[in-house]
């Protein structure tokens, strides 16, 4: 998809930003899937215990939904979060991934223009 808008006269700015918004969200999937091999290599070698420590779950939801805006405005879609302050002790990244794929799963089933709210 990058190779055919990169050519001469490739197209309007549509195109373009549709063009771009997909390598985005692939390139984004495939950072997500490389730490969650890396996780389960971890896990198969007994290196990965739990890292826990005190997370404050409403930054981290706010990150994870920056992650995923620009999915969601593929599909004129709308994220809010809803938050208070929370923090809980567990595994950033475990709970990241988590998040990012619950997140990522309600853009992909959602129809166009709905609203996702996600709320802590």
């Amino acid at each position: 998809m990058g190779e055919a808008a990169l050519r001469p006269g490739a197209g309007d700015t549509n195109s373009l930003r549709e063009a771009l918004s997909s390598m985005l969200e692939e390139t984004r999937r495939l950072s997500d899937l490389v730490d969650t091999l890396l996780l389960l290599a971890r896990a198969d070698t007994g290196r990965a215990l739990p890292s826990l420590e005190e997370v404050e779950v409403e930054a981290l939801v706010r990150e994870v939904r920056d992650t995923v805006l620009v999915l969601g405005e593929e599909k004129r879609q709308l994220i809010e979060v809803e938050a208070e302050k929370l923090f809980v002790w567990a595994d950033r990244e475990l709970l990241r991934l988590a998040l990012l794929n619950l997140v990522d799963n309600a853009i992909r089933y959602s129809p166009e223009g709905f609203s996702i709210l996600i709320c802590v």
